[in-house]
């Protein structure tokens, strides 16, 4: 009897030694993006116990009846920043940067070391860095009288750079967009300057190239990285109005028959989006 009770103890520690190993070769494969995401949560679903998974995710219950560690520790972040926010002003140009830069640094930092425990807290962590980044640095330029025109693009250059790199880390698509974003906006306002009197058809030619370029990576991309892939193919659909929003909202200009003309471009997306629905769905899909 002993012996039998035993044998099923060292059963049941092989399996879970079993599990271990291979739920560490998956991590293994996330990180190194030898296997989409999609599948690799596929797979350490199949082998995480329940209650494993649950202790990753924060949820009001475990607010309500956990200790009072998270709440002290988020009354002492909300109390620097508010700390941060008041005296920020008094501080030297050297002091706001380098708070700007550590403040940055830590928030991303964590966001990283949260990215495979706990979701929810790496995006919000990424977030907040992401924001502190371009408030703190527009409150700077501001601060200090400085030629606004060439720093502010200067920090949407920079920002938008940085956020590539952190969405493609950490696999966060809205940030990545939003740095994509950043250099369009870049990309419109050099044009502006250099080209100020344009017609409607002509900001179809600097704006429409731009919308193949990100659909073709999308449909490129999409057996690879299937992350870039939908942030590609979600901006090559933004970029599609861009003209309209150029002219409007940069050059303030309001054609007549501007509404005809977003009509039109609908339709031609619709039409465009069902002929090939066989595609991009499969390029977009998760």
């Amino acid at each position: 009897m002993f012996h039998v009770f035993t044998g099923q103890k060292r059963g049941k520690s092989m399996k879970q030694e079993r599990k271990k190993i291979i739920i560490d070769e998956i991590e293994h494969w996330r990180q190194s993006r030898l296997l989409p995401d999609q599948y690799c949560d596929f797979l350490s679903n199949l082998y995480q116990e329940p209650k494993n998974m649950k202790s990753h995710s924060l949820t009001l219950a475990t607010l309500r009846n956990g200790n009072s560690k998270p709440w002290f520790l988020a009354f002492g972040i909300i109390s620097f920043i508010c700390f941060i926010g008041f005296y920020f002003s008094s501080f030297s140009l050297s002091l706001q940067i380098a708070t700007l830069v550590i403040m940055v640094v830590v928030c991303y930092l964590f966001a990283g070391i949260y990215n495979n425990r706990s979701r929810m807290i790496s995006l919000i962590l990424a977030g907040a860095g992401s924001l502190l980044m371009l408030v703190l640095g527009v409150w700077i330029i501001a601060l200090h009288s400085m030629y606004e025109e060439l720093w502010s693009m200067v920090l949407v250059t920079s920002c938008g750079l940085i956020w590539l790199l952190i969405g493609y880390i950490l696999r966060i698509g809205i940030l990545h967009y939003c740095g994509i974003g950043g250099w369009l906006l870049l990309y419109a306002v050099v044009f502006v300057r250099q080209l100020p009197a344009i017609s409607w058809g002509e900001l179809q030619a600097l704006w429409i190239p731009l919308v193949l370029l990100f659909i073709g990576l999308s449909g490129l991309l999409h057996k690879y990285k299937k992350m870039l892939s939908q942030v590609y193919f979600s901006v090559g659909l933004s970029i599609w109005f861009m003209p309209e929003i150029d002219l409007i909202l940069l050059r303030h200009q309001m054609p007549s028959d501007i509404v005809l003309l977003c009509v039109f471009k609908l339709a031609v997306a619709l039409f465009l989006l069902f002929i090939f629905r066989k595609k991009w769905i499969v390029w977009v899909s998760s």
